[in-house]
């Protein structure tokens, strides 16, 4: 029996080959014509490229005037050939990412065949390789995805780079991950990109980090995101803030000692900010200032991701907030009476939000019941406890909080509900999440994801998901309970 494989639709391939590896897909692609049409794509969707290695010396947590070198002669052949390989007509249009990394020498090789402790470097310009790239970035017509990590850009090399990621090109995503910009001239080259994130690896530095907003087209870009390790506070300086970013609709940024106290003026700097996101603040506790002055007009933020103790701040906006996830500066989660107190200044603000995940320290029964009537358009809700305490024989919730929350009036509109509680046992823990989610699904028809999350973990996890039969319109609920190593004992 010959199997016709253009018999199946394309959409279907690319269902059942879309998490496939690397190495399944190449062997899949030897199968037949069709199959390897299909794989093309896929096979060339991703270029990495090492454009030179990098050596730290004796100071391996900085990023500061790293010494490079030129790749040894036949790695240098190889990268030169894999270069002419994906620019190549039959393989550039494929290529929708692109990683730019030199290799570290402190971390070893993937090939040692190719870096023996006797090779040479291959010229005395460790850049040349960049350059190259560099200049034949026009040739990937269908690149969307461009990222460097641990990449020294110059003047020239920054130029280069300015002139291929533009309004013109399809590139819209640029990563910088610990990446230096030396001796630039000015005027400085502006990039085009609407998305741009800059990542750093931790307790590395890097230099002329204060020019990296100076080189974005404002007209441009509108995702900024800054990961953790980044230190903002070199970035934000008090030269930039004549800087104004009028179509950033998305800023993420991790708050450190330097920066907290300037939040409200960065904030300034995109006058369109829609979407906050506020990271990396667990091991940052008590940096809040009572006496840290707002000033007005803040942009109209609708979605809110950070502590509790800054929710003030959105105070002074003139919109109501649509999107809120809460945290708090310590490990310990939210307290839930200072949040409620807060929750409730603020009922008005608060009234449209469709998504709320708060991080509680613990979760006492009359919580729930107060949230939801300040919420009431709701479809999302996430009430999680903390991790350092996960493990430990505290419970999160009383006994009635299932009881309790099943009798009150849920948001109507509510489709996801994700919810940690803490049960007596593993019999209790079973009995009592499935007795709550029948109780939800009676109230609630429209829901579709229900998790909960048991604390202790040692009781296990309920996962819960409904599926609806479109032609019967019957509703049925899948249950998968996993208990832990702890449980089976």
């Amino acid at each position: 029996m010959v199997f016709d494989t253009a018999s199946i639709p394309t959409d279907v391939w690319e269902e059942i080959l879309k998490d496939q590896p690397f190495c399944q897909l190449k062997t899949v692609s030897l199968v037949c014509h069709n199959l390897r049409s299909l794989m093309i794509p896929r096979l060339f969707a991703i270029f990495r490229f090492t454009p030179y290695i990098i050596d730290h010396g004796d100071k391996y947590d900085s990023n500061i005037l790293v010494r490079r070198i030129s790749l040894p002669l036949k790695a240098f052949k190889n990268a030169v050939e894999k270069l002419l390989f994906f620019v190549s007509d039959s393989v550039s249009p494929y290529v929708r990412s692109c990683y730019v990394a030199p290799h570290d020498k402190h971390k070893g090789f993937r090939d040692r065949l190719l870096f023996g402790p006797d090779d040479l470097p291959s010229s005395s310009d460790p850049t040349s390789l960049l350059e190259s790239l560099l200049k034949l970035l026009s040739r990937f017509s269908g690149l969307q995805l461009l990222q460097f990590n641990a990449v020294t850009f110059n003047a020239l090399t920054l130029t280069q780079l300015a002139l291929h990621v533009s309004v013109k090109s399809n590139i819209n995503v640029l990563k910088f991950a610990a990446c230096n910009l030396m001796a630039l001239s000015l005027p400085l080259p502006i990039i085009e990109a609407p998305v741009v994130c800059f990542e750093c690896r931790e307790n590395v530095d890097v230099y002329g980090a204060h020019n990296w907003l100076s080189i974005l087209d404002p007209n441009t870009l509108q995702v900024l995101q800054f990961g953790p390790g980044c230190k903002v506070a070199e970035v934000f300086t008090p030269s930039t803030s004549s800087l104004r970013f009028p179509r950033v609709i998305f800023l993420t940024i991790p708050l450190d000692y330097c920066t907290v106290p300037r939040l409200t003026k960065v904030l300034q700097l995109f006058p369109s900010l829609r979407s906050l996101r506020l990271a990396g603040m667990a091991r940052l506790p008590g940096l809040v200032s009572n006496s840290q002055t707002i000033p007005e007009p803040l942009p109209p933020i609708r979605e809110y991701n950070g502590p509790y103790e800054l929710f003030d701040l959105l105070m002074a906006t003139q919109v109501t907030l649509l999107k809120l996830s809460l945290d708090n500066y310590s490990i310990d989660g939210c307290d839930p009476d200072a949040l409620t107190t807060k929750l409730l200044s603020c009922s008005i603000k608060i009234k449209d939000v469709e998504e709320l995940k708060i991080k509680l320290s613990r979760l006492p029964t009359p919580f729930l019941p107060t949230v939801l009537s300040l919420t009431p358009k709701l479809r999302v809700l996430g009430i999680r406890s903390d991790t350092y305490h996960l493990d430990s024989a505290r419970p999160f919730t009383t006994p009635e909080v299932l009881e309790t929350l099943s009798a009150v009036s849920l948001p109507p509109n509510l489709e996801i509900l994700s919810l940690h509680w803490s049960p007596t046992s593993i019999e209790d823990a079973k009995s009592q999440s499935t007795l709550f989610a029948n109780r939800v699904h009676e109230q609630l028809p429209q829901l579709q994801i229900m998790l909960m999350g048991i604390k202790p973990p040692e009781f296990g996890w309920l996962f819960m998901k409904r599926s609806r039969s479109e032609n019967e319109g019957a509703c049925e609920w899948f249950t998968y309970w996993f208990l832990t190593v702890t449980a089976l004992r």
